[in-house]
C-alpha cells in the first residue's frame, strides 16, 4: 500500500491526501484499518501503543524494514528505563528484531535484543508471572535462532525444551506451538524424524484450541507433510491432511504445490492419485508454456509497478509477455534479443539497457542452462557455452550494474543458484561447479556492497517445473504425472519476497534447505556418492 510507504516515510500530508480522496476505494471491507491509517496520519492524535502495534503488525511485512525501524524509533522507540511494564510495546520492537534478524542484520538485531532484556529487568516488578514468562520465552527464541545459525544443536535442543516447559506451565499455546517449531530444526539437524513428526502432530492439535491459529502451523504443517513423504509412510494422513489444509485459509495457498509433491508417495494410476489431481481443474494448473522461473520473477516486479527490460534468445516469446505485462499493470516492458552465452554479450546488453534507462534499480540474473552426461561424453562446446552463460556473462553484469548501483547508493542483485550450488553434481559436473560460483560470488558481493545500499540475495530453488530440464536432456516434465516439483511461480513468488527481505541467501523448501545444509556435516567422499546415485535415479 503506497499510504503506508508514505507513513513509514513520515509523509503524513501524502497519507492523508490519498486516503482522503480515494476512501471508497481503501476501504475494501476494513473500515477499521482505514480509521488507523487515518488517525496515524494524523501528526497531532494521541496515537496507543496498541493501535501502533496492529498498524505495524499489518504493514511490516510488505514494506522495507529499514524504514520500519526508523518509524518506529522516531515515534515509538521503547525506552529501556521505563519500569511499567506494557505488552504491546514490548511487542512492537519484538516484532521489529524478528524482521531485522530476517533481513539478516544480526548486529542490529542483537541491539534491540539487548535493549529488550534491560525492558524485561526493568519492568519485572509491575508484570504479572505469566507476563515476564512470555517475555523470557520471546527473547529465548532470539538466542535458540542464533543457535541454530551456530549449527549448535545440542544446546539449541536443550533451550527448547526449556522454552515449551515454561510455555506448558503458563499454558500459552502460540508459544508452545512456537517452541516446538524451532525445536524442529534441531531435530531435522539430528536425523530424528520419528520425534519431528510426533511434535508436528502435537502441533496440529494444539492449534485447534486457538481461535485464529499460529502464525507458525503452515510452516509446521508443510513441514510435516514433506517428513511423511519423505519417510514413504502414513499415506492415509497425508491424504487427511491435505483435505484439511483445502478449507484452511492460512494454507490454502500451499495446496497445490503439498499436493503435486504427494504424488511421489503413489503409483501412478492410483485411486489416491486420481482423489489429488481432482483437486486442480485446469484453472489451478499453471500453463507451462510460460512457466520459466525469469518469467514469474517478471510478473512479481509488475505487480509492483516496476519497469523491466526482457533478455533472451528467443524474442518472440517474450513479446507476448512484454504485452502481457503492459496491458495487466501498465508498466513499461521492454524485449532484447541477445545470446548471452557468446562473448562480449553482456556488455552490448549493459549498452543497451544504459541507452533506455539512466539508472537500473534491479538486475535479476535467471539466465542458464545445464547439461546431463558424464563430463567426458558431453560435448565441450556446450560446456563452454554454459560457462560463458552461467558465470562470465552473470559476472560481467553484476560488475557492471553493480558499479552504477554503487554509484547511486541504491539497488538490488538477484543471483538465481539452485541448491545443485550446494554440493557435486556428478553426470551434470559443469552445470553444479557454476551455480557453486554463483552462490560463491553472490554471498561475498553482498558483504562488500551492502555498507552502499546495494543488496544482493541470491534465489536456490531445488528442482522446478520448467523449461530447464528438457534443455538439460532429462525431458519435459509435465504437471499431475506424479511431478513432485513445485511450479514456477510459485518459486518466483518465494525468491522476489526474500529478495525484498533482503535475504542473502534463500532456499525454496523445506527439504532442499535441509539437504542443503547437511552436506555440510557429510564427509565429502559420501556427498559425492549420494549425489552421484541421485542425479542416475
Amino acid at each position: 500500500m503506497d499510504i503506508e510507504k508514505h507513513i513509514y516515510n513520515n509523509e503524513s500530508e501524502k497519507a492523508l491526501d490519498i486516503l482522503s480522496t480515494h476512501k471508497s476505494e481503501l476501504l475494501n471491507g476494513d473500515e477499521a484499518y482505514f480509521d488507523l491509517l487515518f488517525k496515524i496520519s494524523e501528526s497531532d492524535q494521541d496515537i496507543s501503543y496498541s493501535e501502533y502495534l496492529s498498524f505495524i503488525n499489518t504493514s511490516i511485512e510488505r514494506n522495507d524494514v529499514l524504514k520500519v525501524e526508523k518509524f518506529i524509533e522516531k515515534n515509538i522507540e521503547l525506552s529501556i528505563s521505563q519500569s511499567e511494564y506494557d505488552e504491546d510495546l514490548f511487542e512492537i520492537d519484538w516484532n521489529l528484531l524478528n524482521q531485522i534478524r530476517e533481513y539478516g542484520d544480526i548486529k542490529k538485531a542483537n541491539d534491540i535484543y539487548e535493549r529488550l532484556v534491560f525492558f524485561s529487568k526493568n519492568t519485572k516488578e509491575s508484570a504479572t508471572y505469566e507476563e515476564f514468562t512470555r517475555q523470557k520465552i520471546r527473547l529465548q527464541i532470539h538466542e535458540t535462532v542464533l543457535l541454530g545459525i551456530e549449527k549448535n544443536v545440542e544446546q539449541g535442543l536443550a533451550l527448547c525444551t526449556q522454552m515449551l516447559e515454561s510455555a506448558t506451565q503458563i499454558k500459552d499455546i502460540n508459544l508452545m506451538i512456537a517452541s516446538y517449531y524451532f525445536k524442529s530444526g534441531f531435530l531435522v539437524s539430528t536425523g530424528n524424524l520419528e520425534e519431528y513428526i510426533a511434535d508436528a502432530e502435537k502441533c496440529y492439535e494444539l492449534d485447534e484450541a486457538l481461535a485464529n491459529g499460529s502464525a507458525f502451523m503452515p510452516a509446521i504443517i508443510q513441514n510435516m507433510l514433506d517428513a511423511y513423504i519423505y519417510k514413504g509412510v502414513n499415506k492415509s494422513r497425508v491424504l487427511e491432511l491435505i483435505n484439511d489444509l483445502e478449507s484452511d485459509p492460512r494454507t490454502k495457498d500451499m495446496i497445490l504445490p503439498i499436493s503435486i509433491n504427494s504424488m511421489s508417495l503413489f503409483e501412478e494410476g492410483s485411486e489416491e492419485r486420481k482423489e489429488i489431481f481432482s483437486k486442480f481443474n485446469v484453472d489451478n494448473v499453471p500453463d507451462l508454456a510460460s512457466s520459466g522461473i525469469g518469467k514469474e520473477l517478471a510478473r512479481e516486479f509488475a505487480k509492483d509497478k516496476i519497469d523491466v527490460i526482457l533478455t533472451t534468445r528467443r524474442e518472440d516469446n517474450l513479446k507476448e509477455l512484454a504485452s502481457e505485462l503492459i496491458a495487466d499493470h501498465e508498466i513499461q516492458a521492454t524485449v532484447t534479443a541477445l545470446d548471452l552465452s557468446k562473448p562480449a554479450m553482456a556488455d552490448e546488453l549493459y549498452t543497451k539497457v544504459k541507452s533506455l534507462r539512466k539508472s537500473t534499480d534491479f538486475l535479476v540474473n535467471n539466465a542458464g542452462f545445464g547439461d546431463n552426461g558424464d563430463f567426458l561424453d558431453c560435448e565441450l562446446s556446450k560446456q563452454e557455452e554454459m560457462v560463458n552463460l552461467n558465470i562470465i556473462a552473470l559476472t560481467k553484469l553484476c560488475h557492471l550494474f553493480g558499479q552504477d548501483m554503487k554509484s547511486n547508493k541504491n539497488g538490488t542483485i538477484l543471483n538465481v543458484a539452485p541448491t545443485a550450488s550446494f554440493q557435486p553434481g556428478p553426470t551434470m559436473s559443469v552445470y553444479f561447479a557454476t551455480k557453486h560460483y554463483v552462490l560463491a560470488l553472490s554471498e561475498a558481493i553482498a558483504e562488500e556492497l551492502r555498507p552502499h545500499n546495494v543488496f544482493v540475495s541470491t534465489l536456490c530453488p531445488g528442482p522446478t517445473q520448467s523449461e530447464f530440464g528438457e534443455r538439460a536432456g532429462f525431458g519435459k516434465i509435465i504437471p499431475g504425472e506424479g511431478n513432485p516439483f513445485p511450479t514456477s511461480d510459485i518459486v518466483a513468488r518465494y525468491g522476489y519476497k526474500q529478495m525484498k527481505n533482503r535475504k542473502v541467501v534463500a532456499i525454496h523448501g523445506f527439504w532442499n534447505a535441509v539437504q542443503a545444509n547437511l552436506v555440510r556435516f557429510v564427509p565429502r567422499s559420501i556427498v559425492r556418492k549420494m549425489a552421484h546415485q541421485k542425479m542416475k535415479q
